[in-house]
């Protein structure tokens, strides 16, 4: 089995689109995926599965939420090894500190609006 991250966008800020984390834990269960655990409330789960479809993963989870939950809720799910990778080749990370910032994106985008997004975090 694989494991996964899958990071869900919009829950549980600023008291909207509230997902218990128990609740969600069980919607992963019965989706069919093995060992799913939460970060806090911020809605990212690791889990493991067997299927290897990352998009299909995050249609499958994006469908049950909005099942479950009644909520639209973006899903970005990636292996356990492509996480490793970015921590791993983060130019934003600092050798001395354990806290560690990268952006996800769902689509690929011009290298322009990504420079524009690293000189307003540089800001």
């Amino acid at each position: 089995m694989t494991t996964y991250i899958s990071i869900l966008r919009g829950i549980n800020v600023s008291g909207h689109n509230i997902i218990k984390m128990d609740a969600l834990k069980k919607m992963y269960e019965a989706l069919g995926f093995h060992n799913a655990r939460s970060y806090v409330q911020s809605g990212n789960v690791a889990f493991e599965c067997v299927e290897t479809d990352v998009k299909e993963l995050a249609n499958k989870i994006t469908d049950e939420i909005a099942n479950q939950f009644g909520y639209q809720v973006p899903v970005i799910v990636f292996t356990r090894g492509v996480l490793e990778n970015i921590i791993d080749k983060n130019i934003l990370a600092k050798d001395d500190s354990k806290d560690t910032k990268f952006l996800c994106l769902k689509r690929i985008c011009a290298y322009e609006s990504i420079s524009n997004c690293f000189i307003a975090i540089a800001r």
